[in-house]
């Protein structure tokens, strides 16, 4: 049973899977060197990778081991790259943080930063509209950069919204729901389609109040509230799903709202 592990499929939609850590065996590349620091851990890890083609942000976040493409698509260049905040070993948890640019951003900001606002600093600044424009073409080449806050102001501001996004992201916060499912019927998904603030999937059940800002909303290489529905196509969705949903709704319009 101790080998049964969560791990995000796609963005937020966790699966199960069955891991030894065993290269070629159940699985051929498990990457048991990262994920071990994950799996059964309190640790967060920010997702991203060398080279980005979408126009959205570069980067995204889980608490669990992550699939090869648990954020970018196929057809973009290589595999998602998991970078744990914390690792695990014989000296316990340790920061997984180069103390040289620690050490620099303290100067900035008049005090050593705790690792999670580092990390919630540098997930904000990667969720800017402005960074991302501006580093539009560079993106599209190599690994994001991360420009230093220019204030102790600045910084704890971006913490806390990065904070924030990371909480959302996670699903360890959830803003109220507003979408409803209000036609009974058998839940089965089958051709989903949006129309007027409505995410049908079937011809007579919907999902209402819907924003097309969160049904188009990007994420990686998917369209979450999309891609979501999708990838259950053929299935009855339980209670259970259909709640997950409306928070998946509900987190992709606070994110909408917060960028």
């Amino acid at each position: 049973d101790a080998k049964i592990q969560p791990i995000a499929y796609r963005p937020f939609d966790t699966r199960y899977t069955f891991y030894t850590g065993i290269p070629n065996g159940f699985h051929c590349r498990p990457r048991n060197e990262v994920m071990q620091h994950l799996i059964g851990k309190e640790n967060v890890a920010m997702i991203a990778k060398r080279g980005f083609i979408n126009d959205t942000a570069p980067a995204f976040v889980t608490k669990f081991m992550a699939d090869y493409r648990g954020w970018s698509c196929a057809g973009m260049q290589g595999g998602d790259y998991i970078f744990p905040l914390y690792t695990y070993g014989i000296h316990g948890k340790r920061p997984n943080l180069d103390e040289t640019i620690v050490a620099r951003v303290a100067a900035i900001i008049g005090r050593e930063p705790e690792p999670v606002a580092l990390f919630d600093y540098v997930y904000a600044v990667l969720y800017d509209p402005a960074y991302r424009a501006r580093y539009r073409e560079f993106l599209k080449i190599d690994f994001p950069r991360i420009p230093y806050p220019s204030s102790a102001e600045e910084f704890d501001r971006l913490a806390a919204r990065g904070g924030k996004l990371r909480r959302l992201h996670l699903m360890e916060e959830v803003p109220p729901l507003a979408t409803t499912f209000p036609v009974d019927g058998s839940g089965l998904v089958d051709a989903v389609r949006y129309v007027d603030g409505r995410v049908y999937i079937n011809g007579a059940q919907y999902f209402g109040n819907v924003p097309q800002g969160a049904w188009e909303l990007c994420i990686g290489g998917y369209q979450p509230a999309q891609k979501w529905l999708k990838d259950r196509k053929g299935r009855a969705l339980s209670l259970e799903e259909i709640q997950h949903y409306e928070r998946i709704i509900a987190v992709l319009v606070a994110t909408v709202e917060l960028v």
